[in-house]
Parts: C-alpha cells; sequence; structure tokens
C-alpha cells in the first residue's frame, strides 16, 4: 500500500475551503487565522481554546522551546503558544488531513520564527510518546470516546518533558472524569479552572507517570471486539473503532452501495472515498479478487482502520491490488484515477459545502473519461447529484428513505 501524504493539498486546493479569516488579539500580539466550514470552529476562534489560553497567560510554565498542539485543528493553541513563549519549535497533529493544511498555513501566515512540523495521525496511534516537549496543548473533543480521551491524555503527559507542562480545557460534564483520569495516569501540580461551560487543566508529569505508549497505540481507539458480518454472500470481519460509525452493524446505505457495485462492469477501477471502518474495500477485496483498488480519505483514522480490516480478511484469494490515499486533493484523486474508474460513495451523514464542492469539481475533471459516480444516502443528498450537468443516472435503487445511484459522468 502506499500513502500520499496531507501535503498533496496545493494552496489551490485550501483556498476554496477557507469560509472566513479571524483577527485575535492575544495580549500585545494580533493574530490572523482562516477558517473552514468543513472543520470544528468554523465562524470564530471557539470559547474552549480562548480559555485555555487565558489561563496559560496568568501562569508561569518557565522556558518554553517545544510546543505541541494534539488534535491541533486550524492551529489556534500551538501557534499563539509558541509566539507568546519564543519557542523554537512547534509541532501541529490532527487526525484530520484538512485541519492539518489550514493549520500550517496559518502558521505560515503569521509568520512564526520557529520550525513548525505538522502531522496528521490520530493522538497516540503511532505507538510511542516521547517526553521532549515543554508545553503540551489540547482542546480534548467531546465526542470521542472515554478509551480515546484517555489515551489522548496519557500521550499528551508521556510527550512531557518533567519540567514541562500539559494544558487542557474539555466542556464541564467532562471535568470530573477528566481529573480522575489524570490522577489514575499520574500528574502532579495539577490545577483545575472551572468555568461555566468549561474547565481548564494544568498538570505536569509525576516522576512515575507515563514514559511512552505500548506499540499498539491503535488499540485505544477499537471499540469492543471485531464483529462478523455476511454481506451479500461475502463472510468478512470488521473492528468498530471510537469516531467512526458502524459500530456493530453495517449501514442500510452501505448495503445498496454493494449492490450497485455488483453491477458495475467488472474491469472499472473502484477508488472509495472515506471508507469509514473498511467494510465496503474488505467487500470488494474478498469479492473481486482481480480488480484494482483505491481507498481514500481525509481521515487518517478511516485510512488505519481500513488497513486493519483488510488484514483482518486477508486470505490466499485476496490479491486484489490495493492503494491507499491519505488527505487527497482533488487533482490527486483525480491523477489516480484511470479510464472507467468508479468513485465509490456511502453517504452516512450529510456531506459538508466543501466536500460537495470537490465532488462537483473531480467529476468535472473527470469529463473527459469515461467514469462512473456510485452514490448512496439519504435521498435528498444523492437526488442533488442527478441535478448536476454533468450527470447521467444508469442505475437507480430505493428503499428506507434512502437512494442510491450509479452516475455516468458526461464526457465534455
Amino acid at each position: 500500500m502506499t500513502d500520499t501524504p496531507w501535503e498533496s493539498w496545493s494552496a489551490a486546493d485550501i483556498e476554496p475551503r477557507v469560509h472566513r479569516t479571524v483577527t485575535f488579539r492575544f495580549g500585545k500580539n494580533e493574530y490572523r487565522f482562516a477558517l473552514s466550514q468543513d472543520l470544528f470552529s468554523s465562524h470564530e476562534i471557539d470559547t474552549g481554546s480562548r480559555l485555555l489560553l487565558a489561563e496559560l497567560q496568568t501562569q508561569n510554565p518557565g522556558p518554553v522551546s517545544s510546543v505541541y498542539d494534539i488534535g491541533c485543528g486550524v492551529g489556534v493553541l500551538g501557534i499563539v503558544a509558541a509566539s507568546e513563549y519564543s519557542a523554537q519549535r512547534l509541532v501541529l497533529e490532527d487526525r484530520d488531513a484538512l485541519a492539518v493544511r489550514f493549520a500550517a498555513r496559518n502558521a505560515a501566515e503569521n509568520g512564526l520564527p520557529c520550525q513548525a512540523d505538522a502531522f496528521c495521525r490520530p493522538a497516540g496511534a503511532a505507538g510511542c510518546a516521547y517526553p521532549e516537549h515543554d508545553l503540551v496543548l489540547s482542546n480534548v473533543p467531546a465526542k470521542a470516546g472515554e478509551p480515546v480521551r484517555r489515551a489522548l491524555l496519557s500521550h499528551a503527559l508521556a510527550s512531557c518533558r518533567s519540567t514541562g507542562v500539559f494544558v487542557s480545557v474539555l466542556v464541564q460534564p467532562l471535568a470530573d472524569e477528566t481529573e480522575r483520569m489524570l490522577h489514575d495516569i499520574g500528574v502532579s501540580d495539577l490545577h483545575r479552572i472551572n468555568h461555566a461551560g468549561h474547565a481548564v487543566f494544568l498538570a505536569r508529569p509525576a516522576p512515575d507517570g507515563p514514559s511512552v505508549q505500548g506499540s499498539d497505540g491503535q488499540a485505544s481507539y477499537r471499540r469492543g471486539s471485531s464483529v462478523n458480518h455476511n454481506l451479500e454472500q461475502v463472510q468478512l470481519a470488521a473492528q468498530p473503532y471510537w469516531g467512526l460509525g458502524e459500530f456493530e452493524t453495517p449501514s442500510f446505505q452501505t448495503g445498496m452501495a454493494l449492490k450497485l457495485i455488483d453491477s458495475l462492469e467488472a474491469d472499472r477501477h473502484l477508488v472509495i472515498w472515506n471508507p469509514g471502518v473498511g467494510i465496503v474495500p474488505a467487500w470488494c477485496r474478498k469479492k473481486y479478487t482481480a480488480r484494482q483498488c483505491t481507498v481514500a480519505s481525509d481521515d487518517s483514522l478511516q485510512i488505519l482502520a481500513t488497513v486493519d480490516t483488510l488484514q483482518r480478511n486477508r486470505s490466499r484469494r485476496t490479491r486484489m491490488p490495493l492503494s491507499t490515499l491519505l488527505s487527497p486533493s482533488v487533482q490527486t484523486l483525480h491523477a489516480c484515477m484511470p479510464d472507467r474508474s468508479a468513485l465509490i460513495l456511502v453517504l452516512d451523514a450529510a456531506i459538508t459545502p466543501g466536500q460537495r464542492g470537490e465532488i462537483d469539481e473531480l467529476c468535472r475533471l473527470l469529463g473527459e473519461r469515461d467514469c462512473v459516480l456510485l452514490v448512496a444516502g439519504h435521498s435528498g443528498e444523492v437526488s442533488r447529484f442527478e441535478r448536476q450537468p454533468w450527470a447521467s443516472v444508469v442505475r437507480r435503487s430505493r428503499s428506507r428513505g434512502l437512494r442510491g445511484m450509479v452516475l455516468r459522468i458526461r464526457q465534455r
């Protein structure tokens, strides 16, 4: 398998996703941040980030040469802290490749005098954490499952130098649980500052606290045990993941998509965009042993989960060539789709305006090739594709308020 890094997003790819640019004053300095409708906090700097930075301003973290922002989003926490404390290095990390690209763009736009490195990966999923940072920051996502939040806190503290400090902010309903977690993991000098809707925590790692995480950092994202499925006469196993859908059973959209895939011509190259836990590519790999397939997503956790599902379903018969693309821009997807490709979208939720624009742009680019779009999801979302000038309906399916279609992408 091959991976295309998040850097494949060019400036031209990013600009259409900029919803607005806001000015943020902190201390005596002024910062500018590009925001996106497709990312958290799309209209203004969120309250949690403002509270964390305000509390950090009242503390004295000591000399700061390295700042690590976990779940960085567009990079507000890390960029402001690295600038205010004249850090020599800033590390920005998020599982969403678009977020990482926005964070890197904002770091460059604000002219940070330090080295800024950006990584697209779920926190702790790479395995080991080393105590190399003086200041570790995180606006901990409320929707993450309890095991994921615990792993994030442990990873953050393991990344702190012995003299470093970890500062986090969470919504108030999770504050008591988080305080217990931090004591369990091992902290010293723990301070909790309560606000109306949030709580800010400042902690230093205990001498006997976490040093490094285990080699299987991905384990904290797994939810329960692997589940066996029988889908259109194909047996496969899939591991549920926190933060991804289809915990126990595949969605009706997935079942509809599989039936439509089975109706495609046998020589079409399959490109599966945002594969979730990987049920569709694993099914395709077991069903069609000689068909080429590409899996693409902005979400690094989806890529990790899909690779996991594919490995669980390996056999001597499953030799279908398969590649993965992390954070594919429209141009990157276009480059990997030869003539007679089929782009497959299983929509378990409404797609964002930016994603709609990307799909439209990609299909316009694919008009020069003999390609089709296979889409399954809620009727209103799917019907929108039918109305596009590049679309010609080949096949329809409808059930339970859902709709599936195979659309031929018209030649220019």
